[in-house]
């Protein structure tokens, strides 16, 4: 079949160990730390210059304030302080990108913000309502999932769903634990099964029931294990599936 497309996405400049620039020939877009769960100023700067000589649509990618955790703790936040930190985080990134020429194309927040947009009906709302304060245009990446999708979009943002080719899903149709022991994927086998699926807007679950999912963009976490060795084969595959990775 021709003229099937589909994006692909990383999370970038969180790390000084994981060379981000190595993925870039092989995506279609980025979301790019704010400096408040993890990355430098200068990794950040160097990572959007990046993406925006390889042509990626950019995102930014805000989190709880918390470099202890990575961003992977829920915390309790006062909402004034949530709604004000998520809304700096964002215009820190998209300052860096016009500066460079560019334009921040969405946002998708990081870690357990991303999973509180389904778990806490309040912390949706407050981040929501962040963006809104910095450009209601803003394309929202977030869980493909309805009962974050609907939320999204019934703040009149334009939703872009996501999977992940490198996560475990539960039946409930969320992101296992990464607590959980293969939660992660450690092998391009399982990377590969999981993207065949996606590919036909489908998920196996840690049941293996098989699930159908609709979502426009796929995540590759640069920082999985193995990933920067996956990403020229992942990118083969897709192409080999009749796809146009866009």
């Amino acid at each position: 079949m021709i003229g099937k497309t589909i994006d692909i996405n990383c999370d970038m400049a969180e790390l000084d160990a994981v060379d981000d620039i190595a993925f870039m020939p092989y995506i279609s877009s980025c979301n790019i730390c704010c400096g408040d769960h993890a990355g430098q100023p200068a990794k950040i700067l160097k990572t959007v210059r990046a993406a925006i000589a390889h042509g990626l649509k950019i995102g930014a990618h805000p989190s709880y304030p918390d470099r202890l955790n990575f961003g992977r703790k829920s915390m309790d936040m006062d909402p004034m302080d949530l709604r004000g930190t998520i809304a700096d985080q964002v215009i820190y990134i998209k300052r860096i990108v016009e500066n460079e020429g560019g334009v921040l194309h969405h946002v998708k927040p990081h870690g357990a913000l991303y999973n509180d947009l389904y778990h806490r009906s309040e912390v949706a709302d407050i981040f929501l309502e962040s963006i809104a304060m910095v450009d209601q245009n803003l394309k929202i990446y977030s869980l493909a999932h309805s009962q974050v999708t609907d939320r999204v979009s019934d703040q009149m943002f334009t939703v872009v769903p996501e999977s992940f080719m490198d996560r475990r899903y539960t039946k409930e149709g969320t992101l296992a634990s990464r607590e959980i022991s293969g939660a992660v994927y450690n092998k391009i086998e399982q990377v590969l099964s999981q993207l065949e699926l996606l590919l036909q807007q489908k998920v196996s679950t840690e049941l293996s029931d098989i699930y159908d999912l609709s979502h426009e963009t796929i995540c590759l976490h640069t920082d999985t294990p193995y990933a920067i060795q996956w990403i020229p084969k992942i990118h083969d595959f897709i192409k080999t599936k009749g796809f146009e990775i866009t």
